[in-house]
């Protein structure tokens, strides 16, 4: 645990709270090497029996990246240039509910490793046209796409306030996403 000695446990939870889905990003590609290590705090999720059943597609050409988002629905239209991490799941490996758990913990760790690295994410499950895109992007049969990170250098800041709903953009085009009180959701048993 000597990590604990340079960062507080106040600053490890204000770190966490303070990433945000990220929609508008710079103009600048993100470096890949910062992709990697993101997808390699990713790949230390914990997962049943150490399966470890992720697989990733790094997407950062041009022609493949507008075939990504030919595919994809946004809840507010992105901005500027982003790299997509394609996140492949063997179900063979470890299927059902303990499957979708631990790839579900392995994209988090890539969005908090993404913010480590001074970049933003958006974690994507509504993908269109799966099969089609699998074919573009030659993903072996037996892997299912399971979700896709779009990643960049950030543009917004994204204001938390209290409350419940889908996030929105205010007239100045400022993206506040409601978050409920953790007392609200959770209930002690002494």
């Amino acid at each position: 645990m000597l990590y604990l000695l340079f960062l507080t446990s106040h600053d490890f939870h204000e770190f966490i709270q303070a990433r945000r889905s990220i929609r508008r990003f710079g103009e600048e590609m993100p470096p890949l090497s910062s992709i990697m290590k993101a997808i390699e705090d990713g790949m230390y999720a914990p997962s049943p029996v150490n399966s470890q059943p992720w697989y990733f597609v790094v997407v950062m050409g041009e022609r493949e990246r507008k075939e990504i988002e030919e595919r994809i629905e946004w809840l507010i239209p992105p901005q500027g240039k982003r790299a997509y991490i394609v996140v492949l799941w063997d179900s063979l490996k470890t299927p059902g509910w303990a499957g979708i758990a631990c790839m579900g913990a392995c994209c988090e760790n890539i969005l908090l490793g993404l913010h480590a690295e001074g970049l933003g994410g958006c974690w994507i499950g509504s993908i269109k046209e799966k099969d089609s895109l699998r074919t573009i992007l030659k993903i072996p049969q037996h892997l299912s796409i399971f979700s896709i990170i779009a990643c960049g250098y950030p543009q917004e800041k994204p204001l938390i306030e209290t409350g419940e709903g889908r996030p929105y953009l205010d007239k100045k085009k400022v993206l506040h996403v409601p978050k409920v009180p953790v007392k609200e959701r959770v209930r002690v048993i002494e």
